[in-house]
C-alpha cells in the first residue's frame, strides 16, 4: 500500500487492516508492505498499533473468544 500526502487516512486504515488481517494471508492480494508519506507516518503507525491490539488471535470457531 502506498499512502500519499493527500490520502484519506480512515480509508487507509480500513483498507490495510482488511487486506492484511481480513484475508488471513490466504490470498495473493494480502497486504505485506506499506510506503507511507512522512507527513502521515507517525499517525498511521500509532493508529495501526491500536487497531492490532484489539485483534484476537485464535480459533474462529471457538465461541468463547
Amino acid at each position: 500500500m502506498v499512502v500519499m500526502e493527500d490520502a484519506n487516512l480512515e480509508m487507509v486504515l480500513k483498507g490495510c487492516v482488511f487486506s492484511a488481517v481480513g484475508t488471513c494471508g490466504q490470498r495473493c492480494t494480502s497486504l505485506r508492505r506499506m510506503i507511507i508519506h512522512e507527513s502521515h507516518y507517525d499517525e498511521v503507525c500509532k493508529k495501526l498499533q491500536k487497531i492490532y491490539e484489539t485483534i484476537q488471535i485464535g480459533d474462529p470457531l471457538d465461541s468463547s473468544m
